[in-house]
């Protein structure tokens, strides 16, 4: 039953994304650069550019900068902030919490 569900809702999503397609070509570029302080800690930060009306036009950008720290094996916390530069208009911040589990299937 719950193959039969995921199926049903996975197609669901790939017509919508696939119909979405054709309305607005978008496009968020980005590249990360990533420095391991020790075997625990980590810091990354990601600019991100965006382009939309068929990728004519420039949308907006933004930069992420974000700091890993491992706690065990499995779990890792991130503190992730972003900041938003978006023409005419207020650049906006935003600072969030990640907890991550990881294991290998």
């Amino acid at each position: 039953m719950f193959k039969k569900i995921s199926l049903f809702v996975g197609s669901l999503l790939f017509i919508t994304i696939a119909n979405a397609q054709t309305r607005d070509n978008i496009t968020w570029s980005s590249i990360t650069l990533q420095k391991q302080l020790n075997d625990r800690t980590g810091i990354a930060i990601t600019p991100i550019a965006r382009n939309n009306n068929h990728l004519s036009s420039y949308q907006n950008s933004s930069i992420d900068v974000s700091i890993k720290r491992k706690l065990t094996d499995n779990w890792s916390v991130k503190l992730i902030s972003r900041t938003w530069f978006i023409p005419e208009n207020t650049d906006w911040q935003f600072i969030w919490f990640d907890v991550a589990y990881t294991t290998k299937f």
